[in-house]
């Protein structure tokens, strides 16, 4: 902006501008100013007030111009924006170099205090966004207001993490509860599956549209396990998850008393197989003793 000022006020005087009405130099002055721009000085214009500064004169549109530009452009924004321009590669450094110098104009360095230097790289620096907007937000940032922003964001921080904390131990509170109370509830449906009858455990599960044979939402005859073998209690027609003895704890009871006959019916057989073959060897013996022996001539 500034350089655009010193061109114009250049212009301005060697083409004899201030010879035509106040009007007219208003006129070309607002023609070279883009839409919006051009809006918000007209609006505070009077045709009395002269293009450049002069002395009799307390405003001119040099003036406006130059406040309009500070309220949208503040001069720690222009500052900024120096300490944060860097070289991209698809920029020669010689442009680079030029960018930077009508940057740097704009930000007036040359007033620049060790305070003032110290606030503007503090918020260039800073990673943490909240704090960034903050100190922009401010009209007047200085070294002082700087840090007790930080003392401030640093007990917003401190306040942040203990919510979230004490968030994280009530769902985990919450999450401990609601296994507790699975686990009685299981525990609960078991209870009533082992008070109710074959007949009526049936009945049951049929009334809560479930297959009888795998515990699934379908008509048990259409059941791909109608011919699966249960591995808990050998029986046909259903698999272990559908299974009534195991639901209601009877199965183990009577496996324990199917494997123990099993095996007495076993220990007979071999009892009686071990008889048969004494049996066998003693008559064997007996004609062996009484067969005549043959004479030899």
């Amino acid at each position: 902006m500034r350089a655009w000022i010193d061109q114009y006020e250049a212009y301005h005087r060697t083409s004899n501008l201030d010879t035509l009405p106040n009007k007219d130099q208003q006129a070309y002055f607002l023609a070279l100013l883009d839409s919006p721009l051009r809006a918000r000085i007209k609006a505070s214009l009077a045709d009395h007030i002269p293009v450049l500064s002069v002395i009799s004169q307390q405003d001119s549109c040099i003036a406006i111009l130059e406040r309009s530009f500070m309220a949208k452009h503040p001069l720690f924004a222009r500052r900024l924006n120096f300490f944060r321009y860097t070289h991209q590669s698809s920029v020669s450094f010689a442009e680079f170099l030029l960018k930077l110098r009508a940057i740097a104009d704009e930000a007036e360095l040359h007033s620049l205090t060790a305070d003032n230097l110290l606030v503007t790289k503090a918020v260039a620096a800073c990673s943490d966004a909240e704090l960034s907007s903050q100190s922009l937000r401010e009209k007047h940032l200085t070294l002082a207001r700087v840090e007790e922003l930080a003392e401030q964001r640093e007990v917003e921080l401190v306040s942040i993490s203990a919510k979230k904390s004490a968030e994280r131990g009530m769902d985990l509170a919450k999450t401990t509860a609601n296994t507790v109370c699975a686990k009685k509830n299981k525990q609960a449906q078991l209870n009533v599956v082992k008070m109710l009858s074959f007949g009526e455990w049936r009945a049951t599960v049929t009334k809560q549209k479930l297959c009888i044979r795998c515990m699934k939402k379908h008509d048990h005859a259409d059941c791909k396990h109608k011919d699966a073998v249960c591995n808990f209690c050998g029986r046909t027609g259903h698999i272990s998850p559908a299974c009534y003895q195991k639901q209601s704890g009877k199965g183990k009871t009577s496996q324990t008393n199917r494997n123990s006959k099993q095996g007495k019916n076993n220990a007979s057989a071999n009892r009686v197989e071990a008889s048969a073959a004494a049996i066998t060897a003693a008559a064997c013996t007996l004609k062996a003793k009484h067969q005549p022996k043959s004479s030899s001539l």
